[in-house]
């Protein structure tokens, strides 16, 4: 038991559209270069990407419908997990405070270090971190768990579900030939 689970979305257009959401921010100037680390302040020896926050979807008139296709999609998977591993038998409620984050690493870049997502005193309370990776990769691309000496192979529309502490350390598989693109956030303690 490793606690990393593994879903796929049934409808991998809700792919294709954040895709495109990324797309017209890009055009508009609205992505930012990822960061990373207590202060998120941009780290390019540690995480090197492009990064657009859905919460600035509304200034590119992006159509709500794809997150809320995709927003069904991924609560159930939270239930699915949740009730797997026992997380309501023993008390705890979770939410969705923030929408997520879509990356984009060109060819070579990633999340280089190790880390965890809950380390920091303003995000102890993250429970798990949820991931759908947007595109298919061929070579590289997926997240390797250094305790648990696993690799989720990315597949677009597959989404992992896995805890935002200490024994996730984890960190991206880098592609030298392909773009990856992902949609990350976190399901908090309520």
């Amino acid at each position: 038991m490793n606690f990393i689970e593994e879903y796929q979305l049934k409808d991998n257009h809700i792919c294709s559209g954040f895709l495109d959401i990324f797309s017209v921010a890009r055009q508009a100037g609205l992505c930012v270069p990822g960061a990373s680390g207590p202060n998120a302040s941009i780290q390019p020896e540690t995480k090197k990407s492009t990064d657009f926050w859905l919460g600035n979807a509304n200034k590119i008139g992006a159509p709500i419908s794809i997150w809320e296709q995709y927003h069904e999609e991924l609560w159930k998977f939270v239930n699915d997990y949740i009730t797997k591993y026992k997380f309501m038998d023993f008390g705890g409620t979770f939410m969705l405070r923030y929408l997520p984050t879509i990356q984009w690493y060109k060819p070579g870049e990633g999340y280089y270090k190790w880390h965890i997502d809950g380390a920091q005193l303003s995000c102890c309370d993250r429970a798990m971190v949820y991931m759908t990776y947007l595109n298919d990769m061929s070579e590289g691309g997926g997240t390797m768990f250094y305790h648990q000496d696993y690799t989720v192979t990315p597949k677009k529309g597959k989404t992992v579900i896995f805890p935002a502490a200490y024994t996730h350390l984890h960190k991206g598989e880098i592609s030298l030939t392909q773009e990856k693109y992902i949609l990350t956030g976190w399901i908090w303690w309520e």
